[in-house]
């Protein structure tokens, strides 16, 4: 699936990497997962205007995470609680100029919720944010 984001990383002159074990098998709703993952590759690629996106499967004891970390311009932390709501943008010129809706982040936090995982963000003015999501094993 990371692929797919090869050709427009490429054409941006980013750098996107995939780091997972050699054998992770994530059972969890392939849609869901797939719309996910598809998103927030999708959204560190167009606020990333140099550097790179990191995108990192782990299996813990009881939880797989993902993780989609970017070197983009960062996210100021009295934006962080608001970002998974609907319609919201930070920078509304720059998310019309993208084709941005405000939508993409609360449809994730819904896929996420819906395979009673959990989404995270941490963030750095200037260098960047990783955003995580752990799903349960169960």
């Amino acid at each position: 699936m990371i692929e797919q984001f090869k050709l427009k990383a490429n054409y941006r002159s980013l750098s996107l990497e995939l780091e997972a074990p050699s054998k992770l098998m994530v059972v969890a709703d392939e849609l869901a997962l797939s719309r996910v993952l598809s998103n927030l590759v999708e959204n560190a690629l167009a606020y990333t205007d140099k550097g790179s996106v990191v995108v990192r499967l782990a299996d813990h004891s009881s939880l797989w995470s993902i993780e989609v970390e970017d070197s983009g311009p960062g996210i100021a932390a009295e934006h962080i609680p608001r970002l998974f709501q609907r319609f919201f943008r930070i920078d509304a010129a720059r998310s019309r100029a993208l084709g941005g809706t405000g939508l993409g982040l609360s449809i994730v936090r819904n896929f996420v919720e819906r395979m009673d995982g959990a989404i995270t963000v941490e963030s750095t003015i200037g260098k960047g944010s990783i955003f995580r999501v752990e799903l349960p094993k169960s």
